[in-house]
C-alpha cells in the first residue's frame, strides 16, 4: 500500500488513499505501519481546506503530533523508526506554522542523525523561508556537493527546486552550469511521465535553463510527454505548461530551421494546459498573462492580469508590456515607473530593477532614441548577468548608430 501511495498524485486522490490506509490494522507500530499511519496524517492534513478551515488544520496537527510522541516514547534510541518518527513530528510543526519549533526539532534530530539528508532539506526549507540564505547555500553544498549512488533522487530534486530561485545564482553556477553533465543525469534518471517530481524541477528552473543552458533544456524538454496525470492535476498541468513556454520563448530567438512549427507547437501546449490548469491565484495569473504577453495576445493577456489582486512590482512590468503590445505607450510608462519605484524601494529583488529599467528604454525609443538610451545605459549599470549586459550593451550601440 505504502507503494502505491508513492507513486499516486496524492493531490488528486486524497480521499481515495485515505480510504484505503484505513482499512489496514496500524496499531503494531513497526516500521511499515508506521509509514503508512504517517501518510495516512499527512493526506488528511493536505485534504483540509486551510483557508476556510484553519481551527481544523491546527487541531488535526495537533492530534497527529501528540500520537506520534506517545509511539516515539516507546522506540529505541537511534533506530531508523526514530528517525522516521521524530522527522515528521518536526514536519508537521512546519506545516502547521510553527518554524521555530520545526527548526529546534530538525536542528537536534540533525544532530542524532548527521547524515539525514533529508533533515538537512527541511532545513534548508526553513532557512529558506526564513531569509537565511547562507544557512540554506550551507545546506545545498552538503548535499548537491557530495552526490553519491547511495542518495535520494527525491531529495536531490528538491535541491535543485530550492536553488531554481534567482537569489541563489552562485549555486546554480556551482551545481548546474559548472556540471552539468550532472545536473542532466540526476533529471535523466527520474525522468519519466509516471512520476512529477522532475517535471516540476524543470518547470521551476524553465527559464534560467531556457536562457544559460539552451541546448541542455531543449534535450531534457523537447520530446518531453504530458505526465500521465497533467489532466487531473493543475500544478503539474502549470508545470508542463511553463516548460512548453520556455521552449517557445527558446525557438523563439533561434535560427532553428523547423523554428515557425516548434513555435506552433509549443504555445499549443503551453496555451491548453495553462488554461486547463484554471489559474486560482495572483502567482498563476500573472504567470498565464506573461505567456499571453510573449505570443503576443495581449486582449488576452488582460484577461488574466485583470484578475491579479496584489498589485506588486511584477505585475507593474507585465501591464507595461501588455499595453505596449496594444500601442498604449503612456500608459506603459505610467506602469514600468510603478515598477521602478517599487524596485527602489526594497519591494523586490534589486536585480530585477534592470530588467525594469531596460523594459522602460524599449517603451522610450519609439518616441525618442536619446531618452531611450540615457534608460537603457542605466539598466546596463546595474545589471549583473554578464550575458545580458553584453546583449544589451550591443542594444545600445545598434540604438546609437540608427540615431
Amino acid at each position: 500500500m505504502y507503494a502505491i501511495i508513492q507513486t499516486t498524485d496524492n493531490l488528486v486522490f486524497k480521499s481515495e488513499l485515505i480510504s484505503e490506509v484505513e482499512k489496514f490494522d496500524l496499531s503494531n507500530n513497526n516500521f511499515e505501519d508506521l509509514l503508512l499511519l504517517i501518510e495516512s496524517f499527512e493526506l488528511k492534513l493536505i485534504s483540509i481546506d486551510r483557508k476556510n478551515h484553519e481551527d481544523k488544520y491546527q487541531l488535526e496537527s495537533d492530534e497527529a503530533i501528540n500520537k506520534l510522541n506517545r509511539i516515539n516514547s516507546e522506540i529505541a534510541e537511534g533506530s531508523k523508526t526514530q528517525l522516521l518518527v521524530e522527522h515528521h513530528i518536526a514536519k508537521i510543526y512546519f506545516w502547521k506554522g510553527d518554524a521555530a519549533t520545526s527548526r529546534k526539532l530538525f536542528t537536534d534530530l540533525l544532530c542524532k542523525f548527521p547524515n539525514s539528508e533529508q533533515c538537512m532539506l527541511q532545513l534548508a526549507r526553513i532557512y529558506d523561508n526564513e531569509k537565511s540564505y547562507d544557512e540554506v547555500e550551507n545546506y545545498v553544498d552538503k548535499v548537491l556537493g557530495q552526490i553519491n549512488s547511495e542518495q535520494s533522487y527525491s531529495v536531490i530534486l528538491s535541491f535543485y527546486d530550492l536553488i531554481s530561485n534567482s537569489k541563489y545564482k552562485a549555486c546554480r553556477e556551482k551545481y548546474i552550469q559548472n556540471r552539468v553533465e550532472d545536473f542532466v543525469s540526476d533529471i535523466s534518471a527520474t525522468l519519466r511521465s509516471s512520476f512529477d517530481h522532475p517535471y516540476r524541477v524543470l518547470s521551476s528552473l524553465s527559464s534560467y535553463l531556457g536562457y544559460n543552458l539552451p541546448e541542455v533544456f531543449e534535450s531534457l524538454s523537447s520530446n518531453l510527454p504530458a505526465p500521465d496525470n497533467a489532466n487531473k492535476n493543475a500544478k503539474l498541468m502549470m508545470a508542463y505548461a511553463d516548460i512548453q513556454m520556455a521552449l517557445y520563448r527558446l525557438y523563439k530567438y533561434s535560427q532553428d530551421k523547423d523554428r515557425e512549427r516548434k513555435l506552433m507547437e509549443t504555445s499549443k501546449l503551453a496555451e491548453r494546459y495553462y488554461i486547463d490548469s484554471q489559474p486560482s491565484n495572483d502567482f498563476e495569473n500573472l504567470k498565464v498573462a506573461k505567456f499571453f504577453i510573449e505570443i503576443g495576445q495581449y486582449e488576452q493577456a488582460r484577461v488574466y492580469l485583470d484578475k491579479v489582486e496584489k498589485k506588486d512590482p511584477f505585475y507593474y512590468q507585465n501591464t507595461a508590456k501588455q499595453l505596449r503590445g496594444i500601442g498604449d505607450d503612456k500608459g506603459a510608462i505610467i506602469a514600468i515607473d510603478e515598477a521602478i519605484d517599487a524596485a527602489e524601494r526594497g519591494d523586490c529583488g534589486s536585480w530585477f530593477l534592470a530588467s525594469f529599467l531596460n523594459d522602460k528604454a524599449e517603451i522610450l525609443k519609439k518616441s525618442d532614441t536619446n531618452d531611450a538610451l540615457k534608460v537603457l545605459a542605466e539598466a546596463i549599470d546595474n545589471q549583473n548577468n554578464l550575458k545580458t549586459k553584453k546583449a544589451w550593451q550591443a542594444k545600445a550601440d545598434r540604438w546609437a548608430a540608427s540615431c
